[in-house]
């Protein structure tokens, strides 16, 4: 019976007792933390996640502490764990936040069309040139760390659900579900580097269209439609 309840995640972690705002985290420990909707949780929820936004540009994702994160944010530790279990899970919502802030859809997510994939782009690429300067050092500093393979299991977990979520309206993958979210996650964070990297000068827009036009293996254009076009 409170397997089951877990499962629902409607108890908490701390006290075994049922709970309807309790979520379940998705480190392996399987750990249920209560992480409540109200003004105060949303507001330290905010400062976690810009403190970790600043210190990953001067420090490698594996070498922050939990002690530099809370002192960051100026809140207590005692306050970091009744939100959140570790800073995985932190990162882990993030990434929901980011999906939830820019209303990305379902078909967006997982580029159920050329079109819905340029809309993505363009969404992940506004969202870079808020603050182009610490990406790039982001990026940068945590290239040969884990960041981004934690990256990519968060958006695999994102994109995972969504492929469930269009079954049940009816649409079903054709691709194995490890490939496609392998390859999705990755062809995310890869737009990402490759606009910090090779396309700084090109519009964000500009730098969708060429996503669009890739998805929809548009490669070369004969002489004659080049003509026609011009």
């Amino acid at each position: 019976m409170q397997d089951k309840l877990y499962k629902k995640g409607c108890i908490k972690a701390s006290d075994g007792k049922m709970d309807a705002e309790t979520v379940k985290t998705d480190s392996d420990k399987g750990v249920y933390i209560n992480r409540k909707t109200g003004i105060a949780a949303l507001r330290t929820s905010a400062l976690l996640r810009t403190a970790l936004f600043r210190l990953l540009g001067n420090i490698p994702f594996e070498k922050i502490t939990l002690t530099r994160l809370c002192k960051e944010a100026m809140i207590p530790r005692s306050t970091f764990y009744r939100y959140f279990e570790d800073k995985f899970d932190l990162l882990n919502h993030s990434i929901d936040i980011f999906i939830e802030e820019n209303r990305v859809k379902s078909d967006t997510v997982f580029f159920y069309s050329p079109q819905t994939t340029a809309d993505f782009i363009n969404i992940l690429i506004e969202k870079i040139d808020l603050n182009k300067a610490q990406y790039k050092k982001i990026f940068e500093i945590n290239k040969d760390g884990i960041l981004f393979l934690h990256l990519q299991k968060g958006f695999m977990r994102v994109l995972e659900k969504q492929v469930l979520d269009a079954e049940m309206s009816g649409l079903f993958l054709q691709l194995d579900l490890k490939i496609f979210t392998l390859l999705m996650s990755n062809f995310i964070l890869y737009c990402a580097r490759i606009y910090l990297d090779e396309a700084e000068n090109a519009e964000h827009d500009v730098f969708a269209d060429n996503i669009k036009l890739f998805i929809e293996k548009k490669f070369f254009k004969a002489a004659e439609q080049l003509k026609q076009d011009s």
